[in-house]
């Protein structure tokens, strides 16, 4: 995902429809279609996706694949993450399957957990990709536009705040007997073990111009923060994990 010989461009964006954060898509050099995330949509959005999208991958959640697009029309970089048209999303499963989807399909709570980390407090039942692997439903994790560096400043203690979106989404799990803390409690597992090292890696990948201020250090920092450890430490006691055997990727 990093060293690419060649960037991948985009020549014409496309208004998008439906979210605040998502307003264009564009067809890139490679002929896949993006959802596309600018600097200029919001100067943190494009890094914050990034680095969500990394950690996500390091504590093994599926994601789109996602790329550093250039932008033809001003040379600016933008984040790419790929249009997965075979995917269903909540509006295209049969409503009378909507409920076997979420109680029965993989990594659902594997992904609210890092929800709760960041914290991303919105992540709506839209905001899940499903493809079918052998017949069985399987979650993929997209749309971090209100996560990590986007949100400012955390007033609310963990988990999250009950009127978010999350929240409203774990309710409705734990209605419906969908809701696994031993799934949340996996992916903050793997979150304990990732290091100043791993994080410094992530920082690594991501452009100078999506950097917040103070660049690669501040996300050490903010990764190292009495504020940041206590909420993981909050986040692992309420959901205590089981044994994580396999290691991490580094990013």
């Amino acid at each position: 995902m990093q060293g690419e010989l060649f960037d991948l461009t985009v020549a014409n964006l496309t208004r998008a429809s439906g979210t605040a954060r998502l307003r264009w898509t564009g067809i890139a050099s490679d002929r896949w279609k993006y959802a596309i995330k600018r600097t200029a949509d919001h100067p943190l959005l494009p890094g914050s996706e990034w680095f969500c999208h990394k950690l996500a991958e390091a504590v093994h959640l599926p994601t789109p694949v996602y790329r550093k697009l250039r932008l033809e029309e001003d040379g600016t970089l933008a984040f790419g993450s790929r249009w997965e048209s075979e995917a269903k999303q909540w509006d295209t499963i049969d409503p009378g399957d909507r409920e076997r989807y979420f109680r029965t399909g993989i990594n659902v709570c594997r992904i609210i957990g890092l929800d709760l980390f960041l914290p991303n407090g919105d992540r709506n039942l839209g905001n899940f990709l499903w493809h079918l692997i052998d017949g069985h439903p399987v979650a993929m994790a997209f749309d971090y536009s209100e996560g990590w560096a986007m949100h400012g400043p955390i007033d609310n203690p963990p988990p999250l705040p009950a009127n978010c979106r999350t929240t409203m989404v774990m309710q409705w799990l734990k209605q419906i007997g969908a809701l696994r803390p031993g799934d949340i409690g996996e992916t903050l597992g793997r979150i304990t073990r990732l290091t100043p090292r791993h994080i410094g890696m992530i920082a690594d990948t991501i452009p100078d111009e999506w950097l917040p201020a103070g660049g690669k250090n501040a996300i050490i920092d903010w990764w190292s923060a009495p504020e940041t450890v206590g909420r993981l430490a909050i986040l692992t006691a309420q959901y205590p994990c089981a044994a994580v055997t396999t290691t991490p990727s580094s990013a």
